[in-house]
């Protein structure tokens, strides 16, 4: 009888640095491939990773695009900078990925430098990256106080930039807690599951070529 692959999902995390997508990576994963920027400030420490596992029957792949996001004095080195650890990224995705999750802290204002982080990632991947393909994870969920049925509608209620944002996603946004200490793996896999239940429903992987769009 013939081996049935499992299911392979791709996922880019990216977000300003300190937004947990190191912390979430690690959760999805279940491991601790990835280093928080509060926990280390060695330079290799923060480069563009790749992990992988197995969850509930899917076979998850994590890229921590670690800096995509990053504007002004928080990048040094510019647009060419994060050029190179964009197509870094791509490359560990293989060309491609099933949804780009970009991570905010739950708590924190939406800030004009976050406004220009949502901004600059549009620019890097496209001008419909985020209605075709993203996902919001808010990190520090502890901090919410009521359940994802009460987050959901907080979202909604919600006004300017960050509203524009979860519109702009379709409303993909998922509350994550990442420093729980009695959730476990049965945290880690429904939380993991919600994940890939809102992407599921995207029959194709996004696949982006690594030349700018200024070619067309």
């Amino acid at each position: 009888m013939a081996k049935v692959e499992s299911e392979e999902v791709v996922l880019l995390m990216v977000g300003r640095t300190g937004s947990g997508k190191s912390s979430t990576g690690n959760r999805l994963l279940g491991s601790g491939k990835f280093k928080p920027a509060s926990t280390s400030d060695k330079p290799e420490d923060h480069q563009v990773m790749k992990g992988e596992g197995h969850v509930g029957g899917v076979r998850l792949t994590v890229v921590d695009g670690s800096r995509i996001g990053d504007t002004g004095e928080d990048m040094p080195g510019g647009i060419k900078e994060a050029e190179k650890r964009k197509k870094e990224a791509l490359e560990l995705c293989k060309g491609k990925f099933n949804a780009l999750v970009y991570c905010l802290k739950y708590g924190e204002r939406f800030t004009k430098q976050e406004q220009d982080a949502v901004a600059h990632v549009r620019s890097l991947f496209h001008t419909d990256v985020f209605s075709k393909h993203g996902i919001i994870v808010m990190t520090h969920g502890d901090n919410f106080d009521g359940s994802t049925e009460h987050f959901k509608e907080w979202c909604k209620q919600q006004e300017g930039e960050f509203k524009n944002l979860f519109d702009e996603c379709e409303e993909r946004c998922v509350l994550f807690n990442n420093k729980s200490p009695d959730g476990g793996m049965i945290d880690n896999v429904i939380k993991t599951a919600k994940l890939l239940k809102l992407y599921r429903k995207k029959k194709h992987a996004c696949r982006i070529h690594f030349q700018r769009k200024e070619r067309k």
